[in-house]
């Protein structure tokens, strides 16, 4: 029996803000129960999962993490 994956879809698209364009769009697959914990942090704060998948990259670039291992 293999690990039960499930596709989602982030799409980042452009909108005008001080930020920068956000008009790369990328997909990945992960877990239901990745996706469901996404999903519960993008509605408790009633965001999108882009917004959230941002903020997480954002965390990780902003505290130098440059090995993948590390990430805890």
């Amino acid at each position: 029996m293999g690990t039960n994956y499930k596709f989602d879809t982030c799409r980042i698209q452009a909108k005008e803000s001080k930020m920068s364009k956000k008009v790369i769009s990328i997909s990945f697959r992960t877990t239901d129960e990745n996706s469901d914990y996404l999903k519960s942090l993008a509605e408790s704060d009633d965001r999108s999962l882009s917004y959230v998948l941002n903020k997480m990259v954002d965390s990780f670039r902003s505290k130098k993490v440059k090995d993948i291992r590390k990430i805890k």
